[in-house]
């Protein structure tokens, strides 16, 4: 399964209200975690896309 981490891309979610910049982590092509902390999540064994 493929680990993909995209850094400082804009997250944007109408529900909660959040628009701004942040990291986003797929785990084979769905999303996994988001955080809006640079650094926050883990890029260990992921490609990451910056």
């Amino acid at each position: 399964m493929s680990t993909t981490l995209l850094r400082a891309g804009r997250v944007i979610c109408p529900d909660s209200g959040i628009d701004g910049t942040g990291d986003v982590l797929l785990v084979g092509g769905r999303v996994a975690a988001v955080s809006m902390k640079a650094g926050e999540l883990s890029a260990a064994g992921a490609e990451v896309v910056d």
